[in-house]
């Protein structure tokens, strides 16, 4: 019996002097968890207070380039846009870029204007998705380049902006950037067309690329696929619209 009391405390003693260790690395574990999720909890929080901030900047610069309830001034607008877009709001980039492309508040610099296109377009603006593809096919600001263009009017192009839908067409067409395909220029024509761009219907007045019925079946049922795809209605945000010039074909 004394041996077995012995060896009773014996086994209790190991229990309680390798409960300890793991006791402490519970609560380590707990520490680290909560540290973390308060560090997490703050940089959200500082996020979010720096996304209102930049926001509340960007709304005061459109104010001021449109001259509303303050004097026109295009000048500040730069100003508080140029704020909000080192914060990295995308809207905010996206305007700097049009100021800078017509030289309103600031010198007329379209190699500029494209580098603040391509932060906002890289964010999924669509308008700046479509504003740099024009720069990269006409080389406008940067050198001329077609697959670049292409990629970026494909980009816009499925977020339903209809004017790179149009534009993408033109490079299937006319083999820019892209093997020549007159089935995905009558595609995104359909598309753009689709979402009430007058002059895709236009163009498909005159458009007769050598397609056989079964191919305009099958390109008709895709471009239906891809149109109920994409979220409707397209709602424009209330941004500084797109002021290029459409590259003509």
């Amino acid at each position: 019996m004394k041996n077995l009391l012995t060896d009773l405390r014996n086994s209790t003693f190991y229990i309680s002097s390798y409960t300890f260790p793991v006791r402490k690395k519970f609560v380590i574990i707990l520490f680290v968890v909560i540290a973390v999720t308060l560090a997490a909890l703050w940089t959200f929080e500082s996020r979010s207070a720096s996304r209102k901030q930049a926001e509340s900047d960007f709304k005061i610069g459109y104010l001021y380039e449109k001259g509303i309830g303050v004097p026109l001034d295009p000048a500040e607008a730069f100003k508080w846009y140029k704020k909000a877009a080192d914060a990295g709001l995308a809207e905010a980039q996206y305007n700097l870029g049009v100021l800078y492309y017509n030289g309103i508040g600031v010198k007329r610099d379209h190699t500029e204007a494209l580098n603040w296109f391509l932060k906002a377009a890289k964010q999924g603006i669509p308008e700046a998705q479509f504003n740099s593809a024009n720069a990269f096919r006409s080389g406008d600001g940067t050198d001329r380049d077609y697959v670049k263009a292409k990629d970026w009017y494909l980009k816009a192009a499925r977020q339903g902006y209809a004017p790179a839908q149009f534009n993408l067409a033109a490079l299937h067409e006319n083999g820019e950037g892209t093997s020549q395909d007159y089935g995905e220029a009558f595609k995104w024509l359909l598309l753009a067309d689709k979402f009430g761009y007058p002059p895709a219907s236009k163009y498909l007045q005159t458009f007769a690329p050598d397609l056989k019925p079964e191919q305009r079946i099958r390109i008709g049922e895709e471009a239906d696929r891809i149109y109920s795809s994409i979220p409707k209605p397209v709602v424009p945000r209330s941004i500084t619209g797109s002021v290029l010039d459409m590259v003509q074909r």
